[in-house]
């Protein structure tokens, strides 16, 4: 499924992998995360939202870490 099939579903999924840890993916993993659902999200890079400064994604890395969001890099 990608990312605009994802909005058409009928309930809220239990868990999820959110293949891309780029500005959509994780849009989308905080998104459902907040609604409850347990969020894996998977990066083939070394990191996160490579281009943002790295204390922007460490900000985002500790509120993930709150919200239950699992994230797999390369």
């Amino acid at each position: 499924m990608d990312s605009d099939g994802v909005i058409n579903l009928q309930a809220v999924p239990r868990s999820m992998v959110v293949v891309g840890a780029g500005v959509i993916g994780m849009e989308y993993a905080s998104m459902f995360a907040a609604l409850g659902t347990k969020v894996t999200a998977v990066e083939r890079r070394d990191r996160m939202l490579e281009f943002c400064d790295e204390e922007v994604v460490a900000a985002l890395d500790a509120s993930n870490k709150i919200r239950n969001i699992t994230r797999i890099d390369g």
